[in-house]
């Protein structure tokens, strides 16, 4: 073989190389920019109404560092302040949802007590709360955590 022909051959691969990696490199960017306007749709809805689960983990800590919502003894939310938007309102009933049904979960895995089981997540949820948090307690009257 020439050395023409070998230098035609080391073109046509680096040719080919380079355009595989352009292809791969537009895919890529076609890929993120995907995400990103799925992203900005995304927290686009999101800012008029509550939208789920993840939306309300942001807003649960903000509405718990707004004295809003609290944990109660019982392992469930309770809202705090009666005047609370309906997108609260709608978080803490959505949550309390979620954590019944773990909770049932839990009792029938464990085959203890709902009721028990309760107890236990309150107990638990109370510690786990930051300093400042609101807590029901016993005698039904929210007390911030210190």
């Amino acid at each position: 073989m020439s050395a023409t022909i070998q230098s035609q051959n080391k073109i046509q691969r680096a040719t080919r190389t380079s355009r595989r990696g352009l292809l791969r490199a537009a895919v890529a960017m076609t890929c993120m920019m995907g995400l990103v306007l799925a992203g900005f749709a995304g927290s686009a809805s999101a800012k008029g109404k509550y939208n789920g689960k993840k939306r309300g983990v942001y807003l649960l800590g903000q509405a718990k560092a707004d004295s809003q919502v609290g944990e109660k003894p019982d392992g469930y939310l309770g809202l705090i302040d009666e005047k609370a938007s309906e997108m609260i309102k709608k978080m803490v009933i959505d949550t309390n949802e979620r954590r019944k049904a773990r909770y049932e979960d839990v009792a029938l895995r464990r085959g203890s007590s709902l009721e028990s089981v309760l107890e236990m997540a309150g107990e638990k949820l109370a510690a786990m709360a930051k300093t400042g948090d609101m807590l029901l307690d016993a005698n039904g009257i929210w007390t911030k955590k210190k």
